[in-house]
């Protein structure tokens, strides 16, 4: 099969354009990642706090629930 020069050069354009998109998409799955990543530590961060500013609470209520059941059985 002979190829034209125009053909060519339009298959040199698709071929870059196809590289173009390719930077384009790892470049957005760079920064979708990065974006996870940040999200992520935010989430430790945020269970963290709740485990520590929660936990004596529950460990109360716990406490109180037993002390409850205990007294109506």
């Amino acid at each position: 099969m002979r190829l034209s020069a125009f053909c060519c050069r339009d298959i040199c354009k698709l071929l870059e354009g196809i590289g173009k998109a390719k930077a384009t998409q790892d470049e957005t799955f760079d920064g979708h990642a990065a974006n996870l990543n940040k999200q992520s530590k935010t989430f430790e961060r945020i269970y963290k706090d709740v485990k520590v500013s929660y936990a004596p609470f529950l460990k109360a209520v716990k406490n109180c629930l037993c002390r409850w059941w205990v007294q109506m059985c």
